[in-house]
């Protein structure tokens, strides 16, 4: 066998080593793939799916950035990622079951339109890092199609890929691979947990249950919770509804609420503690319930009639201030209180009756010399009869006066005649 000399050998090294520059080195591609955190548990829904959510970083070097802008087939270097089940895991493909999903990656360069969508065991998405070293991170949102109540375990893949061929668009680069492992239990019962405060009684489908914080464990699906209004904590305390607040940022305004329970959710029924302003006086305004820490305004006229028919004649009161418990508040009639607690304010008031004396004053001598002047004509108009005495009246001595005798009557003309007349001197008539 002829050997090569020098001339010939030279040309072949030449080719070896641009050979090497062009493909891209395998000894330095390396990539090292971290969970971040991952959903511990999905829900089996009432579709017969369950969900899940993964996120996992991505430490790499030795990668060759793409030289031009990334399109759909461009001559680059890729890394592809996708979450499949691992080898021995209960994975059973007569029975349908399939892990799908999307993927978004930091910086956002995970081309969603290469995602393999419904293929059978798989999601993926393929990215272009932007520098030939660092860290990426990639959450997969992934549901399990015809889902049953187990455990499941997953891997998360990453690998770099070359471009630069048509014919083999994403070729493996040899050594360049990793993965990690995770494990996700799909569960048909979810754990429901309400906090209210200690008064309050909530109500889940229904069925009433212990007042304060309640957790039960309910199927996938929706839910009616709900709590009273209005709850009384003492005569003059009260606590009213807001709204549901949640973990997730959910928010209801109605204190009777449907929930679509897919997960382990936590509400919490919000109240505002009111207090109540009881005015006892009926001119005045603004009694009712206020928020705790609100400021109530409260009025009354500065002057007012006095009830009852003194007002009629003139009486007034005027405002002199607003008491709680004997104790002065404020004498201004137009004033705010702070309600930090309940109150019950009554007003003083002070009257005024020199108006109504001198009117009553008035009417007494008016009344009375009218009555005495009725009186008087009354008497003046009265006709005398003549005294008679009856058995019981006594009558002093000295005022009975010794009565007349009087004659007999006329005869003839009927007048009176004297004591022992014999003739009438008026007709002349013989008395027999």
């Amino acid at each position: 066998m002829r050997r090569m000399n020098r001339t010939e050998i030279l040309p072949i090294l030449l080719l070896l080593v641009l050979a090497l520059l062009i493909v891209p080195s395998v000894h330095a591609q390396t990539t090292n793939v971290t969970i971040l955190s991952s959903s511990s548990h999905a829900v089996l829904r009432s579709d017969g799916t369950a969900h899940f959510t993964v996120t996992a970083t991505l430490t790499f070097t030795g990668f060759t950035p793409p030289a031009t802008a990334f399109q759909e087939l461009a001559p680059s270097n890729l890394m592809g990622v996708y979450v499949t089940e691992t080898p021995g895991s209960i994975y059973l493909p007569s029975s349908g079951v399939e892990v799908n999903g999307t993927a978004t990656a930091s910086p956002g360069l995970c081309m969603t339109w290469v995602v393999k969508p419904a293929y059978q065991g798989y999601s993926t998405c393929y990215m272009a890092p932007s520098s030939s070293s660092g860290t990426e991170t990639v959450t997969f949102n992934v549901v399990i199609y015809n889902a049953a109540s187990q455990q499941y375990s997953f891997q998360v893949n990453a690998a770099m890929y070359s471009t630069s061929s048509l014919d083999a668009p994403y070729t493996y680069v040899m050594g360049s691979g990793n993965y990690a492992t995770f494990d996700v239990g799909v569960v048909s019962q979810l754990t429901l947990t309400v906090t209210a405060p200690p008064l309050v009684v909530v109500t889940i489908d229904g069925s009433p249950q212990m007042a304060g914080p309640v957790t039960v464990t309910e199927s996938p699906g929706v839910h009616t919770i709900s709590v009273p209004q209005i709850v009384q904590v003492d005569n003059g305390t009260r606590l009213n509804f807001d709204h549901w607040g949640g973990g997730s940022g959910a928010w209801y305004a109605q204190n009777t609420t449907s929930l679509d329970l897919e997960d382990d959710t936590q509400l919490t029924a919000s109240y505002v503690t009111q207090y109540l302003l009881t005015l006892n006086d009926p001119s005045a305004t603004g009694a009712g319930w206020y928020v705790q820490g609100s400021i109530a305004q409260i009025s009354a006229p500065a002057s007012e009639s006095c009830p009852g028919i003194l007002g009629s004649i003139g009486c007034t009161e005027t405002f002199q201030g607003w008491y709680e418990n004997g104790v002065l508040v404020s004498t201004s009639n137009d004033a705010s209180i702070t309600m930090n607690a309940s109150h019950t304010l009554d007003i003083q008031w002070s009257t005024n009756t020199i108006t109504p004396l001198i009117v009553m004053i008035i009417l007494v001598v008016v009344i009375g010399g009218g009555l005495f002047a009725f009186d008087l004509h009354r008497r003046r108009a009265a006709t005398p009869t003549t005294p008679s005495t009856t058995a019981t009246e006594t009558v002093p001595l000295t005022t009975i006066e010794e009565p007349k005798k009087l004659g007999p009557f006329c005869i003839n003309c009927g007048k009176q005649l004297p004591v022992g007349a014999k003739f009438c001197k008026e007709c002349g008539a013989k008395q027999e």
